[in-house]
């Protein structure tokens, strides 16, 4: 699990997807933490393989799982009930994570680049998105990188960009949801 997406799932469960070596980059797990059980299970076999990936608790107790140093940058899949060891996960094909990682990259994009940056640092855009469940159900990613995306889970899903930072790269950031909508 080095590396791995972590999520609280709503009943208290701890899900780690991903992360590890090459027989550990597809695994889900669950730490059950109900019942004071305390103990790793196997979730659902992912899809694609995800290290330095982000996992995010849905409301209705599923999990999304996307990106990270993965080997196609079109990572997105989630799975219906996060607490699961049978359920399966669906790529969301719609979802192209390719659109959220060509917005920055090489030095002659159209991004603000930092100074002083080497390119194995552009490498590591993909490493733990910043997202978080917006208010009306869609994922909101405001970083690493400058543009920021809305996720929407519905059908095959799909990326839209909202808007931008007036910033650099924000590999090594990090960022709290304190309310709902409020993000830091």
């Amino acid at each position: 699990m080095f590396c791995a997406g972590l999520a609280i799932l709503p009943n208290g469960d701890v899900f780690a997807g991903g992360g590890g070596n090459e027989t550990n980059l597809y695994k889900a797990s669950v730490f059950e933490v109900g019942n004071n059980a305390y103990q790793w299970r196997d979730g659902p076999r992912m899809i694609r393989d995800h290290w330095y990936g982000t996992a995010v608790a849905l409301p209705d107790g599923g999990v999304f799982m996307t990106m990270g140093s993965d080997r196609s940058w079109n990572s997105s899949e989630v799975l219906g009930d996060g607490t699961s060891t049978t359920g399966t996960w669906d790529l969301l094909d719609g979802a192209d994570t390719g659109m959220v990682m060509a917005t920055i990259g090489t030095p002659t994009s159209d991004i603000p680049q930092p100074n002083n940056v080497s390119s194995s640092e552009y490498e590591t855009r993909g490493w733990y998105p910043y997202l978080n469940v917006a208010p009306d159900g869609k994922l909101f990613h405001s970083g690493p990188v400058p543009r920021l995306h809305e996720f929407d889970l519905t059908g095959e899903g799909s990326v839209t960009q909202v808007g931008s930072r007036n910033d650099q790269l924000r590999t090594w950031g990090t960022y709290v949801m304190y309310n709902e909508g409020k993000i830091l």
